[in-house]
């Protein structure tokens, strides 16, 4: 009988404790680790920022126009320096870039030019963009352009983003210098079908 009234007063506490919103220190960290929600774009933050240029060039659009749209979805996120939104595009097992090195990166980069898009060998759809990307000023290394590839796939019926693996990194960095044209293909395939 004592054990039942020690089990009935701890639960008690803890609902207590739940719903006065538990500890401070952990609320607290909350509040000021997390990414503020609704936050407006860096466009409409600063109107008198440069804007990146974004091209996503009609010979590389794809059958599929539910990719098209989100590779278009993506590029305005970029353009527009919607933090928010950019950080929604990825898939529930990669961790965006911060706010703060997203600002940072978004201030620093002067164009977004899609110049591949491939199939991926997997069943479910998997596409590798490689992206130009025209830099302000020199990086760290002295680059005024950047390579960046970006795996594209379906995650719960819709789009998200995501770094590839690295043997696909290689492969479309290879395959850059190279004209694209047309739908993606799948590699070992000349169709694109699979």
């Amino acid at each position: 009988m004592r054990t039942h009234s020690l089990l009935r007063m701890l639960w008690a506490a803890a609902l207590v404790g739940f719903l006065t919103g538990g500890c401070r220190c952990s609320r607290d960290a909350a509040v000021d680790d997390g990414p503020e929600i609704n936050k407006k774009p860096i466009i409409e933050e600063e109107p008198e920022a440069p804007r990146p240029g974004v091209l996503f060039p009609s010979h590389l659009r794809q059958p599929d126009p539910t990719l098209n749209a989100f590779v278009e979805q993506v590029l305005t996120i970029c353009y527009q320096g919607d933090y928010d939104a950019f950080r929604q595009l990825f898939g529930t097992s990669y961790q965006p870039t911060g706010e703060v090195e997203f600002r940072r990166v978004w201030h620093g980069v002067r164009s977004i030019e899609v110049i591949r898009i491939q199939a991926g060998p997997q069943k479910e759809p998997h596409y590798y963009l490689l992206a130009k990307v025209q830099l302000r000023a020199p990086d760290r290394r002295g680059r005024r352009e950047r390579s960046v590839p970006v795996m594209v796939y379906k995650e719960g019926g819709q789009w998200r983003v995501g770094p590839p693996p690295q043997g696909v990194i290689d492969e479309l960095r290879a395959l850059e210098t190279q004209p694209a044209s047309g739908p993606a293909t799948r590699p070992g395939s000349a169709t694109g079908a699979s």
